[in-house]
């Protein structure tokens, strides 16, 4: 049984605006979509549909996505939240699962819960978590077709002080009460992590890919 039933606490218009949009966006989808393609998968499952342009883009490079979220309105394939998965969901098997900036939107005593039954369901999980970081960043370049560099040196903000909810997220990493240090131990329960790193041109995103240790997947 778990604790509470979390309340959609991003709203559609959120993601949709006439305002200009910042670049941080395409940044993300660009390390989302890369770190998806890494796995080689067939079949991807998106947790939070978010505007939709990741399961578009997939499309088109003839995956089968299958889209969940707990907002109807986003009009998702399967309306349901972690860590109780719909039957829907948990009588397939996935190749990949992406899983962006979604579970520090629930209190972290479901992070476990929510990593085992991704364990049970696919080989490999794209996984980004918000870290709270300062980042110095560097770029060179030498265009066209030259070399494009980004530097970035990324320090823990706040390490000493415990996180508190925000009305949207109840935990980030790099905070006294969430270290990666545990964040990982509990990951390496039930995966290897293949890659893990600090986004170079996104500093609020720690990107993830994990190996289901399994040997039936």
């Amino acid at each position: 049984m778990t604790e509470f039933k979390p309340e959609i606490q991003v709203q559609k218009w959120h993601y949709f605006s006439r305002k200009p949009m910042p670049k941080w966006p395409w940044i993300n989808k660009m390390h989302q979509i890369n770190d998806i393609l890494a796995t080689n998968p067939q079949t991807v499952l998106n947790i939070g549909v978010w505007d939709g342009i990741i399961d578009h883009y997939l499309k088109n490079v003839w995956l089968n996505i299958t889209t969940m979220d707990i907002d109807p309105n986003l009009k998702p394939d399967v309306v349901g939240w972690l860590p109780d998965m719909p039957e829907e969901i948990t009588r397939q098997k996935f190749d990949t699962i992406l899983c962006a900036h979604v579970l520090e939107h629930l209190p972290f005593t479901n992070f476990e819960k929510c990593i085992e039954n991704f364990s049970k369901i696919s080989k490999y999980v794209v996984l980004q978590l918000p870290p709270s970081v300062f980042q110095i960043r560097f770029g060179f370049a030498m265009k066209p077709f030259l070399f494009d560099w980004t530097f970035a040196i990324n320090l823990p903000l706040l390490f000493w002080k415990e996180y508190k909810f925000n009305w949207q997220h109840y935990w980030q990493l790099c905070r006294k009460n969430h270290p990666m240090s545990e964040v990982k131990k509990i990951i390496k329960k039930y995966f290897t992590i293949q890659k893990a790193y600090q986004c170079p041109d996104y500093h609020y995103s720690y990107n993830f890919i994990l190996k289901n240790k399994n040997a039936d997947f």
